[in-house]
C-alpha cells in the first residue's frame, strides 16, 4: 500500500524520475531514522502486534492517549490516501508544467510541496495516526517519515555508516536582551527581533539545503514556513495559483489543530522561532566542506539576515511619511544606521562531524582505547 501511496503522488511527475536514483539512500535513511527501535526489536523474541490504538510517551509509557476510538477499515483508509495523493499530484504537475525545462528548481519546489503538505492533507481528509511500529507505541508513520527525511543528510553515500555535521546555533544573551524592555510593547518588540532574525537564517539555510536539515525548531505544522517561507517561494517563481491553494490547505490545517479560525496576519507576527537552533547539514554540499567553512557561513548569513531585517524596518518607516511619528523614527534609523548595522546579541555556533564521532564510536567499542579518550574529553569550540 506504501509504495501504490509513493507511485500515485509521483506519477507524471519529476519526482517519478528520481525514485530509483535515490532508493538505496532512502533505505539507509529509513533504517537509521528507526534508530533504537529497530535494533532492539530485532533482537527481541518475535512478537506480533502489541499496540494500534495507542501512543505512548516515548520517556514514559505510563502516560499515552488513544490513536483512533474505532478502527477504519483498509477501503476507507485507502480511498482517503488517494484522495491525498491526487491532490498532491495535481499541485507538483502544476509546479512541473509553470518550470517547465528548469529541472533543479522544479525538484527543489516539488520536493518542498510534498514535505511540507503530506502530513496536512493527511490531516484534514480524515486520515488517522498509525503507528511506525505497533510494538514500539512512541511515534506514528509520520514522525518516521520526516525523521527519515532528516536522516538522508546523515547517511553516507559511501559506506553504511554516518556523515554529516551536526550544527548547534545559539543567541546568547536573549533573556537579557528581552528583558531590557521597559514596557509590555517593548517585551514584544524584542521578542520579535530575535525572532525575526533566526527565521531569516533558517530560511537561507533551508533554501540551500531543504527543509529536512531543521531539527529544532520543527517547521511541521509551523505558520512561519508555511506563511513566510513558502509563500515567497511559490510567487518569487511565478506560482501564485499554487500558493493560494496551499494557504487554503495550510489554514484549514492549522485552524482543525486549534479548534477555531485563525487569522494569518496574527499568527506572522508572533515570536514563534527561539534563538536555538539544531540541525544536520549534509557533508561537501555547497558550503559544508569542513567546520571552519560551515562556521563563517553561518556567521555571514546571520549578518545578512540581520541587516535585511534593518532595511525592511527602515523601508517600512519611510513608506509611512504621513505619519509624524514614523517619520521622526525613520529620521532617527536614517542619521544613525551605522550603529545599528551591527546586531545587539552575537551568535554562538557549535559544529560537529557526525563521521568523525561514528569512527571514534566504531573503534572505540572494539577496545581503542585512543577512539575511546576522544569520545570523552574531546568536546567541539563554539565560536
Amino acid at each position: 500500500e506504501a509504495k501504490k501511496f509513493m507511485e500515485s503522488i509521483a506519477n507524471g511527475t519529476i519526482i517519478d524520475k528520481y525514485k530509483e536514483k535515490y532508493e538505496d539512500l532512502i533505505r539507509k535513511a529509513d533504517y537509521l531514522a528507526s534508530g533504537f527501535d529497530r535494533l532492539l526489536l530485532d533482537l527481541a523474541i518475535k512478537t506480533d502486534i502489541v499496540y494500534t490504538k495507542f501512543l505512548a510517551n516515548i520517556f514514559n509509557p505510563k502516560y499515552y492517549d488513544a490513536l483512533v476510538k474505532n478502527n477504519p477499515s483498509i477501503e476507507y483508509l485507502r480511498n482517503i490516501s488517494y484522495e491525498v495523493a491526487s491532490i498532491l499530484n495535481d499541485l507538483i504537475k502544476e509546479v512541473c508544467s509553470k518550470l517547465g525545462e528548469d529541472e533543479e528548481r522544479t525538484i527543489k519546489l516539488s520536493y518542498i510541496l510534498l514535505y511540507a503538505l503530506l502530513e496536512p492533507l493527511a490531516y484534514i481528509k480524515g486520515l488517522p495516526p498509525s503507528l511506525a511500529d505497533t510494538r514500539m507505541p512512541t511515534h506514528t508513520v509520520m514522525d518516521h517519515l520526516y525523521a527519515t527525511a532528516t536522516a538522508v543528510n546523515m547517511v553516507s553515500r559511501e559506506d553504511n555508516g554516518l556523515d554529516g555535521h551536526l550544527v548547534f546555533l545559539d543567541i546568547p544573551g536573549i533573556h537579557d536582551f528581552v528583558s531590557s524592555a521597559r514596557k509590555s510593547g517593548d517585551f514584544w518588540a524584542g521578542s520579535w527581533i530575535i525572532s525575526e532574525v533566526t527565521w531569516r537564517l533558517i530560511e537561507k539555510i533551508i533554501d540551500t539545503f531543504g527543509p529536512d536539515v531543521l531539527i529544532s525548531p520543527t517547521l511541521r505544522a509551523n505558520p512561519y514556513f508555511y506563511y513566510k517561507y513558502l509563500k515567497k517561494l511559490l510567487l518569487s517563481n511565478g506560482l501564485k495559483c499554487v500558493y493560494e491553494k496551499v494557504e487554503n490547505i495550510t489554514k484549514s490545517f492549522l485552524s482543525k489543530l486549534v479548534g477555531r479560525d485563525i487569522s494569518i496576519e496574527h499568527l506572522v507576527w508572533q515570536p514563534l522561532i527561539p534563538g536555538t537552533l539544531l540541525l544536520v547539514l549534509p557533508s561537501n554540499v555547497e558550503w559544508t566542506t569542513n567546520k571552519d567553512v560551515i562556521v563563517n557561513k553561518i556567521l555571514n548569513i546571520y549578518q545578512e539576515s540581520w541587516n535585511e531585517l534593518v532595511e525592511d524596518v527602515v523601508n517600512h518607516l519611510r513608506e509611512k511619511s504621513g505619519d509624524v511619528v514614523y517619520e521622526v523614527l525613520y529620521k532617527v534609523l536614517r542619521m544613525n544606521r551605522s550603529l545599528i548595522d551591527i546586531p545587539p546579541v552575537g551568535i554562538r555556533i557549535i559544529v560537529i562531524n557526525l563521521k568523525e564521532v561514528y569512527t571514534d564510536l566504531i573503534e572505540c567499542l572494539k577496545g581503542n582505547e585512543l577512539a575511546c579518550n576522544c569520545l570523552l574529553y574531546t568536546s567541539p569550540s563554539p565560536r
